[in-house]
């Protein structure tokens, strides 16, 4: 997949009651589908509450993302995607 001019910036926040408002890991990437896993794997297996910005500027300004605008650059990015060649 190719690059993109956007920056998608993930964070999370533990949601268990153990290390309740901990930080934990995040994410700085270009490539929407990656960030989409990573949202989707960190959200609902890891049990962590997760955030994200997005940067069309090369990070010098930064707004926050819903899920759904998230959902919609991966669901570009894999429509324009170069197709596997036939086995």
């Amino acid at each position: 997949m190719s690059d993109t001019d956007r920056l998608y910036a993930l964070s999370s926040t533990y949601n268990n009651p153990f290390w309740p408002s901990e930080s934990g890991p995040g994410l700085l990437i270009n490539d929407a589908v990656l960030a989409m896993r990573w949202y989707l794997t960190s959200e609902r297996e890891e049990n962590l509450d997760v955030t994200a910005h997005v940067s069309d500027d090369d990070g010098a300004t930064w707004r926050p993302l819903p899920v759904r605008e998230l959902l919609a650059d991966a669901e570009r990015a894999l429509a324009t995607a170069p197709q596997a060649p036939d086995p």
